[in-house]
């Protein structure tokens, strides 16, 4: 299955460019950060979760346009998924 991915933040400095398409096995966000944790070491998956297991309040991952906080969240053929971190202050 194919995927187009973004990243953006820290997450650029640990991927760098990425291709256009990702080739993926898996079908969940879940599988996708597995995929980037062995082809880009293990610190991604440590940031893009929390200590529990699940997605990192301080990211958003967006898929088709709308964004999923569920790490088993479906990722379809063809989908361009987005992860980018969120900005707090005030």
């Amino acid at each position: 299955m194919q995927v187009h991915l973004k990243v953006y933040g820290i997450l650029r400095g640990m991927t760098g460019e990425l291709p256009e398409s990702l080739d993926i096995s898996g079908h969940t966000i879940a599988d996708l950060i597995n995929l980037l944790a062995n082809k880009y070491g293990q610190k991604i998956k440590d940031e893009l979760l929390d200590e529990k297991g699940a997605l990192d309040f301080s990211y958003a991952f967006f898929i088709r346009g709308e964004r999923q906080t569920d790490i088993h969240a479906k990722i379809q053929d063809g989908d361009k998924i987005v992860i980018t971190n969120i900005l707090g202050g005030g």
